[in-house]
């Protein structure tokens, strides 16, 4: 049996989380979640996840934070972005400056989840 991508998904809207975690445990991944930024990192460091899903408002550390921690610490772990926010210049250079970034808007259908999902995990295959 082929081993399954580990996903964690760090989101502290519980309905959104419920329902994104129910249709990605239906494919083939290995999902774990955190509801805030500080116990993300910790399921990063302890679980070594091969793709994050992270919102960018969490209560505590953010989102943003957690991206900068994880390129301060040279992660190459790549992270789609969910997020109901708006957009500006701004905040997309920040997030671009993170090379390993895809932002998903919310909302966002299931389909458009998994296609982003496959494009992310193919574009990080290992050389």
């Amino acid at each position: 049996m082929a081993k399954k991508t580990k996903i964690l998904i760090i989101e502290d809207d519980l309905d959104f989380l419920d329902a994104v975690l129910y249709y990605l445990e239906k494919s083939k991944y290995d999902v774990f979640t955190s509801i805030n930024g500080k116990d993300g990192v910790e399921s990063i460091k302890k679980r070594h996840p091969e793709l994050i899903i992270l919102d960018l408002m969490l209560p505590g550390m953010t989102g943003e934070e957690v991206l900068e921690w994880l390129k301060e610490s040279e992660s190459q772990i790549p992270v789609i972005v969910v997020t109901a926010r708006f957009l500006d210049t701004d905040l997309v250079t920040k997030l671009q400056s993170y090379e390993n970034a895809t932002v998903l808007p919310k909302p966002f259908k299931n389909a458009e989840l998994q296609e982003v999902i496959e494009q992310t995990l193919t574009t990080k295959e290992p050389s």
